[in-house]
């Protein structure tokens, strides 16, 4: 088979030689008549759908990627890949309809040990879970100034200065 393919390359090569030695040879000059109109329309019909299928191609890898970015966004602003900091964990908290992410602390109750002689001796103390940070947009924000955006008086104060640079 490779023997096959190199006398063929080589005579391919030899023919485009030979062709350019003659002046004004073209291959659809060795059409049969009256077909060479034909072959040479095709030609020109098939060079200009290739050209408009790479341009779609193009186009369709531009779209992709597009695509692809978008669907990264989305995965960032639904919190898909959020992540706590160390020794923290992710719990997620629905609020009607609403899904919030809240990063918090953690700390297990622990018994009271009364016996002296245990390296545990204490009063003990209850489970502590601290809330620490909202994911919101993509981000995550402090709950305590998340908080405090959210109490009444401020979210009157904020609508009120929305509503001043709204157009009438």
């Amino acid at each position: 088979m490779g023997d096959l393919m190199h006398r063929l390359h080589a005579d391919q090569i030899r023919l485009e030689d030979a062709a350019e030695t003659i002046p004004g040879l073209l291959v659809t000059e060795f059409a049969a008549p009256g077909r060479s109109d034909r072959v040479a329309r095709l030609m020109a019909d098939n060079a200009e759908q290739r050209e408009l299928i790479e341009a779609l191609q193009e186009r369709n890898a531009v779209l992709a990627r597009q695509v692809a970015e978008l669907r990264a966004d989305l995965r960032t602003l639904k919190g898909e890949n959020a992540t706590p900091d160390r020794g923290c964990h992710i719990a997620e908290v629905r609020c009607d309809e609403a899904r919030v992410l809240i990063e918090y602390g953690y700390t297990p109750a622990e018994e009271a040990v009364m016996d002296l002689d245990s390296p545990r001796c204490g009063p003990g103390h209850p489970e502590v879970i601290e809330p620490i940070r909202a994911f919101i947009n993509g981000y995550w924000c402090d709950l305590q100034d998340v908080l405090a955006a959210l109490s009444d008086d401020v979210l009157v104060q904020r609508i009120g200065e929305g509503r001043e640079e709204m157009p009438a």
